[in-house]
C-alpha cells in the first residue's frame, strides 16, 4: 500500500517534479551571473543568507560515469575549478589541475553549441541560443578572468586570521565542496531545452561505448582449469571402463578399495581446482544476470505487466542512502528470484515512488527526524502536511487555533477536508536498507479530531518560568515527550539517539490514531522518575502520567491538567500528602542536601503503609518548629495536612502500577499548587510595597507643597 500510494503521489505531482534524463538533484551554493552581452555581473548566494539551507536544490546534470584521475565536468554547474579555474585553498592539491578542469569544461561547453558525434549542435532557432552565446564569450573571454578574481578574493578572505578585517559577509564566502552554476540574465543555463537534450545524447553515447570492468572481463573469460563438456563425456567413459576393469580383476572379498598415500598428496590439489571452478561459475553467472533482460511481469503497484526493475534507486534517510526493497543475500531470495525481483515492481513505478519519496523528504512541512527514525506524512489532495507541527515546541496560540475551528472556517475547504486521505509513514535505515516501522491510512479531519484529542489529554498546568503566569497550560511537542523517558529529560534532546524506536512509534501513532498510550510506557516512566527523582521539574512526565492514566481509566474521575480536590482516590491522596510532608521539611530546615523525596519517593509510591506512618511522626517536631518561627506558614501546613488525611482513613499497603502513576501525578499537582500560592503571595506583596512606596511619595510632595505655601 505505502509503494502505490507513493506512486499516485507522483502521478499528482506532474511534470514540475520530473527530472530530466541523466539529471539529479543537487545542493548549487553559488550562481554567476551574467548579462547577455556576456559581461561579468557577480558571484551570489543562494539559498537562505543567514539560514540553515545556504543552497538551493535543483536539478542539474550528473554523470554516473564520473570518477577517475580526471574526472569528466558537468554541463554548466560543476565546482570553482571547473567553472572558473580556481582550487579551493583548504583542498589538496588534485591531479587534474584547475587550469585544465576548465578547459574542460569549456570544451564542453563549446560541444554543445558546435556539436559533437551525433550532435549537431545548436542552431540560431534554437530556444536560449542568445544565452548560449553570452556563455561562450564569457568563458572564452576576459570576462571570466574577472569571475576568478572576484571568487580568489573571497577564499583570502575566508581564510584571513583576523575575522574582523573581513570585507565579505560570512554567507559570501564559498564552503568546501560549494558548487557554481552559470546563470545568464536570470536564467539558468542547464535548464535550456537544447542542454537537456544535448546532455542526455552525450550520457547515452558513453554507455553505449563504456569499457567492460576487469571483473567482467576475468569472468567472461574461459577458465583453464573447467574442462569443456565433450571432455567431461570422454572422462566419464574412461572413468565407466577403468571401473569395470578394476571389478573384473579384484576378488571377492567384500572389502573395500583403500587408496594409496600418493592418493591422498593429490588430493588437495583437487579441492583447490574445484574451488576455482565455483568461484569463475559464481562470477560468470553474476555477469549474466547484469546483462540479462528483465522479465516482463504483472506489476505489485500498477497491476499492468510491464519489464521489471531489479534494482530499485536508493532514497537518502538520514545522509545514508537506502532501498525499500533489496534481496542481497541468499537469506532473502524468494523461490529464485533475487535482488528486487522477490517484490515485482516496474522500472516505471520505481521511478515514480522513489522520486515522490524524496520529493517529501525534501519538504520541511512533510517530513520530521527524531534521534535516527524520519517521519513522513501527506495528503492525497495537495500533498499537504499537518495541521500543525507535532515534533518541536508547540505554543499555546497554535493549539488554541486548532482546537477552536478547521484549517479555515469556508465550508468548500472544510468538505475537501473530510474527504481527502492522510498518509504517514515511519521510517529507519539498517544497513542501506528502509525499514517501515509503522504506516498509516485515514483522512484529515480524522487526524485533526484525533490531534484535538492528543493536546486536551496530555495539557499539564506548569509555571516555573518567571514571565508566565501562574496558571498556564503547556503543550509538548513529540520530541519533548519522548525526553521524558531520557535521565537529561529537563535539558536539550541529547539523547535522543539512544532512546528505543518503539518510544517514539508509539507517541507518533497515537497521536494520529487516538488510540491509547500501553501501559509499558508507563512502567518505563516510572523507573526513570524512580531513578533521578525528577518530576516537578518535568512537566512532560506529568503530561505522559496524565495522558496513561486517563486512556486506560486508571481513576473513576478522569485526571485534570492541575490539582482537583474531588479526587479522593487513595493514592493520589497519598501523593499530595507527600508533597505537603516535603514542602514542610524545607519550611522548617531550609535548604538540605537531601530530602525525603530523595530517600522515600521509591517506597512511599509503591507501599505507602511502610513509610508514611514514620514520615508523619518526623513531620511533627518541624510543625513545631515552624509554630515559633513562622507561625503563618504552620497553620497553612497543618490545615493542608488535615484536610487530605480526612479523606484518607487508611493508607494503602500495596499500589499497583496504575495506582502508582497516579500516586506522582498527585505529587505533581500538590507540588505546583503549592508554587503557584506562593508565587501569587509574593506578587501581592510585590504589588502592596508598590502602592506604600508611591503613597508616600505622594505625602512627602504634598507636605513639601504646604511648606512652600506656608513660606
Amino acid at each position: 500500500m505505502l509503494l502505490q500510494r507513493l506512486w499516485e503521489l507522483r502521478e499528482q505531482l506532474g511534470d514540475d517534479y520530473d527530472t530530466p534524463e541523466s539529471y539529479k538533484k543537487r545542493d548549487v551554493h553559488f550562481a554567476v551571473e551574467i548579462d547577455k552581452e556576456g559581461h561579468f555581473l557577480d558571484i551570489s548566494r543562494l539559498g537562505e543568507a543567514n539560514g540553515k539551507n545556504q543552497a538551493l536544490k535543483i536539478a542539474t546534470p550528473d554523470n554516473s560515469n564520473r570518477g577517475g584521475k580526471e574526472p569528466p565536468p558537468f554541463l554548466f554547474v560543476d565546482k570553482p575549478q571547473y567553472v572558473l579555474a580556481v582550487l579551493d585553498p583548504k583542498e589538496k592539491a588534485k591531479a587534474l589541475s584547475p587550469e585544465k578542469a576548465h578547459q574542460l569544461f569549456v570544451q564542453l561547453v563549446l560541444d554543445l553549441v558546435k556539436g559533437k558525434g551525433t550532435w549537431k549542435g545548436c542552431s540560431s532557432n534554437d530556444e536560449g541560443y542568445v544565452l548560449l552565446q553570452a556563455a561562450v564569450e564569457f568563458l572564452c573571454g576576459e570576462q571570466r578572468q574577472r569571475a576568478t578574481d572576484e571568487l580568489s578574493k573571497r577564499y583570502a578572505d575566508r581564510d584571513l586570521p583576523d575575522k574582523t578585517q573581513q570585507v565579505y559577509e560570512k554567507h559570501q564566502h564559498p564552503e568546501k565542496n560549494s558548487f557554481f552554476a552559470l546563470r545568464v540574465d536570470g536564467l539558468w543555463l542547464h535548464d535550456l531545452p537544447c542542454a537537456r537534450a544535448f546532455w542526455a545524447c552525450l550520457c547515452r553515447e558513453a554507455s553505449a561505448t563504456k569499457k567492460p570492468s576487469s571483473k567482467a572481463k576475468k569472468a567472461a573469460a574461459p577458465d583453464p582449469n573447467e574442462a569443456s563438456f565433450e571432455d567431461a563425456s570422454c572422462d566419464v567413459s574412461a572413468a565407466n571402463e577403468s571401473s569395470e576393469l578394476f571389478q573384473s580383476l579384484q576378488p571377492d572379498t567384500g572389502e573395500l578399495f583403500q587408496t594409496s598415500d600418493t592418493d591422498d598428496a593429490v588430493a588437495p590439489e583437487t579441492d583447490k581446482n574445484a574451488k576455482k571452478k565455483t568461484k569463475a561459475t559464481k562470477a560468470k553467472a553474476s555477469a549474466q544476470s547484469e546483462e540479462e533482460v528483465a522479465p516482463v511481469l504483472p506489476c505489485l503497484v500498477t497491476g499492468e505487466v510491464a519489464p521489471i526493475a531489479r534494482l530499485h534507486d536508493a532514497v537518502r534517510l538520514g545522509g545514508q542512502p537506502c532501498q525499500i526493497v533489496s534481496a542481497n543475500s541468499d537469506a532473502f531470495v524468494s523461490y529464485g528470484h533475487k535482488q528486487a525481483y522477490t517484490s515485482p515492481v516496474s522500472q516505471d513505478a520505481m521511478k515514480a515512488y522513489t522520486e515522490s519519496l524524496r520529493y517529501l523528504l525534501e519538504r520541511p512541512n512533510n517530513r520530521a527526524f527524531v534521534g535516527e527514525t524520519g517521519y513522513v506524512f501527506w495528503a492525497k489532495r495537495g500533498g499537504q502536511g499537518l495541521p500543525i507541527d507535532i515534533f518541536e515546541e508547540v505554543q499555546p496560540e497554535q493549539v488554541r487555533a486548532l482546537l477552536q475551528s478547521a484549517f479555515s472556517g469556508k465550508k468548500q475547504d472544510v468538505d475537501e477536508l473530510q474527504q481527502s486521505e492522510f498518509y504517514a509513514v515511519a521510517l529507519r535505515s539498517n544497513q542501506k536498507r528502509m525499514i517501515v516501522r509503522d504506516y498509516l491510512e485515514t483522512t484529515l479531519e480524522q487526524v485533526q479530531h484525533h490531534l484535538k484529542r492528543w493536546f486536551e489529554g496530555h495539557a499539564i498546568l506548569f509555571s516555573l518560568d518567571s514571565g508566565s503566569p501562574p496558571e498556564a497550560l503547556r503543550y509538548f511537542g513529540l520530541k519533548r515527550l519522548a525526553s521524558a523517558f531520557t535521565r537529561n529529560a529537563t535539558g536539550e534532546f541529547k539523547e535522543m539517539e539512544k532512546l528505543s524506536p518503539l518510544i517514539l512509534d508509539a507517541l507518533f501513532h497515537a497521536a494520529l490514531t487516538g488510540r491509547p498510550l500501553p501501559l509499558s510506557l508507563l512502567v518505563q516512566l516510572l523507573q526513570r522518575i524512580r531513578n533521578d527523582g525528577a518530576l516537578f521539574q518535568t512537566p512532560q512526565r506529568a503530561a505522559l502520567l496524565r495522558m496513561i492514566l486517563n486512556a486506560h481509566h486508571a481513576t473513576e474521575v478522569p485526571m485534570n491538567a492541575a490539582l482537583d480536590p474531588q479526587q479522593h482516590q487513595p493514592a493520589y491522596l497519598c501523593g499530595r500528602l507527600f508533597a505537603v510532608l516535603e514542602d514542610l521539611q524545607r519550611a522548617a530546615l531550609g535548604k538540605t542536601n537531601s530530602t525525603i523525596a530523595d530517600r522515600f519517593m521509591g517506597t512511599a509510591s509503591s507501599a505507602p503503609a511502610s513509610v508514611f506512618g514514620r514520615l508523619l511522626r518526623g513531620a511533627q517536631p518541624h510543625l513545631q518548629s515552624l509554630r515559633k518561627t513562622n507561625e503563618p506558614a504552620y497553620f497553612a501546613l497543618q490545615d493542608r495536612i488535615a484536610d487530605i488525611l480526612q479523606h484518607l482513613p487508611s493508607f494503602p499497603m500495596l499500589l499497583d502500577l496504575k495506582e502508582q502513576g497516579t500516586f506522582s501525578l498527585g505529587y505533581y499537582h500538590q507540588r505546583h499548587q503549592t508554587r503557584a500560592e506562593i508565587r501569587e503571595r509574593k506578587e501581592l506583596k510585590a504589588l502592596a510595597n508598590l502602592i506604600d512606596a508611591s503613597s508616600s511619595n505622594t505625602a512627602s510632595s504634598d507636605e513639601t507643597a504646604s511648606k512652600h505655601e506656608t513660606a
